[in-house]
């Protein structure tokens, strides 16, 4: 979480490996938003010595997680208004918190 924390001060954590980010109160430029997922992940690497991760963004933390959960194992998903719901593979609605439970 500290290298989230280094990135933005408002990190919702909701796991041991997972938080939300909002990049809004970050430096980072947002139109450059997948080469600085690039960088986080890389720098996430290097850190942990391989520890992986697979990372979702988009404007409302429910279609993050479904990013995020789309890229899996490993990957980049992000959510663009223009493209959302063809964005995602189909998958059942439980799949994101507070759908379908």
């Amino acid at each position: 979480m500290g290298l989230l924390r280094e990135i933005s001060p408002l990190v919702e954590p909701l796991s041991l490996d997972e938080a939300y980010v909002d990049l809004e109160a970050s430096d980072w430029d947002l139109g450059k938003l997948d080469e600085h997922v690039a960088g986080l992940r890389q720098e996430l690497i290097r850190r942990t010595a391989g520890l992986t991760a697979s990372v979702g963004w988009a404007a409302a933390s429910s279609l993050a997680k479904l990013a995020s959960e789309a890229a899996k194992p490993n990957g980049v998903g992000s959510s663009l208004p223009e493209r959302r719901l063809s964005s995602f593979p189909r998958c059942r609605c439980g799949r994101s918190l507070g759908w379908g439970r």
